[in-house]
């Protein structure tokens, strides 16, 4: 595994928000994020590491793909889809959680003088098997090339291996089609646990995008759009939740795909399980 080098460990820490690296007895008080994170990748086990990266997954950024499970097919209980086999799994009720740290590599090429090179990530993906759905969540990987150029030269190009869909299409295991998200969706909305700033949703012959201004939302400032709404399929579409104590500010979905995006630190370790969990219940 990639997470072997220290330099891999690192960037595997830095996905996390500051927080949480201070549970490792190696990281001292007033140490900056960055501090600590060089202290654990230097001295704490690579057991401790893992762990971590499996119990504190729930923070990171997340696109989350949902997919139909054919019942039929036990061997879902048992998932290697990746070319690596799961660190760890654990056990939340119904649902079977598989994590795995997938190498990536990032190919930049260099200028002055050109010269390719490659950086490795070790990539949290988290599998989750349920009696009527399996869902993929992917950490969002989304990097500034020009950050691991040496001396601070012009990244001309760069590439990664595996992609999101690269990872999707090995996915043999046959989960069957994308579960449509609308239903659920639309229920949590029409119940106020979120409103919409920005809407893509399907008319009978076209596409249309509604963004509303500053800090208007759909529901609660256009209830006449809202209603027209009602019948028709959302794709990405931006959701902000309304309560006071929510775990998360925003994430946004495209339902007819049964995928969704959280772009932001969560403020619980289970809080984009609970979402999502939340719409398959009003589904």
């Amino acid at each position: 595994m990639p997470i072997d080098a220290r330099e891999v460990r690192e960037r595997l820490l830095d996905l996390f928000p500051a927080a949480t690296i201070q549970q490792f007895p190696q990281v001292r008080e007033k140490m900056t994020k960055v501090e600590g994170i060089a202290a654990v990748a230097q001295h704490a086990a690579l057991t401790d590491v893992r762990e971590f990266a499996a119990t504190m997954f729930g923070y990171l950024h997340q696109h989350v793909h949902v997919f139909h499970r054919i019942p039929a097919h036990d061997h879902l209980n048992v998932p290697t889809p990746f070319g690596v086999d799961p660190f760890t799994s654990t056990t939340a009720g119904q649902e079977h959680h598989y994590f795995y740290l997938v190498p990536l590599i990032y190919e930049l090429v260099l200028d002055a003088p050109l010269e390719r090179h490659s950086v490795t990530f070790a990539w949290p993906v988290k599998v989750v098997v349920a009696p009527d759905h399996v869902r993929i969540h992917f950490t969002i990987m989304a990097k500034k090339p020009q950050a691991y150029a040496a001396d601070g030269r012009v990244v001309v190009n760069s590439t990664q291996e595996p992609t999101e869909r690269d990872l999707l299409g090995e996915f043999h295991l046959d989960v069957g089609h994308p579960l449509d998200l609308n239903r659920g969706i639309k229920a949590l909305w029409d119940a106020d646990v979120f409103d919409a700033p920005v809407v893509r949703y399907k008319r009978s012959r076209a596409t249309s995008l509604e963004v509303m201004d500053e800090a208007f939302t759909v529901k609660r400032d256009d209830p006449q759009r809202y209603a027209e709404l009602a019948g028709k399929p959302l794709y990405n579409t931006t959701f902000t939740f309304t309560g006071e104590n929510a775990c998360i500010k925003y994430f946004v979905s495209d339902p007819t795909q049964g995928r969704l995006a959280f772009r932001r630190y969560s403020f619980s370790t289970d809080c984009v399980d609970d979402v999502v969990r939340q719409i398959l219940a009003a589904n």
